[in-house]
């Protein structure tokens, strides 16, 4: 097994689960991929992001459909409200949300 930043490592079943996931995620439609942010779906399928896309599965509790209606509703969200665009204004990495530097003002 592997872990992935989980305090239960990845089994194999769940390994090859997300293989799957990301075939499934690679088919997306032109259609589909013009509602969705389709960075972030580009970067949930690359192996150092396992652990993201392991969270939904596990979420899902292994149930593939569910796992890619979730993902594919996340994309759609991700879009709509521009997250990639705020992400990239500032400095959001973890070790400046741990300086308290997350925005120019509190909230």
């Amino acid at each position: 097994t592997i872990k992935l930043g989980f305090s239960k490592p990845a089994t194999a079943g769940e390994l090859a689960q997300m293989e799957q996931m990301r075939s499934r995620l690679a088919e997306m439609t032109p259609a589909q991929s013009k509602e969705m942010s389709v960075s972030w779906m580009e970067r949930l399928q690359r192996e150092d992001m396992a652990y993201e896309l392991l969270s939904y599965l596990r979420k899902a509790r292994g149930n593939l459909k569910l796992c890619e209606e979730m993902i594919l509703s996340s994309a759609r969200w991700r879009k709509e409200f521009g997250v990639e665009k705020i992400l990239d204004e500032k400095d959001l990495t973890i070790e400046s949300f741990f300086r308290g530097m997350t925005r120019e003002v509190d909230w």
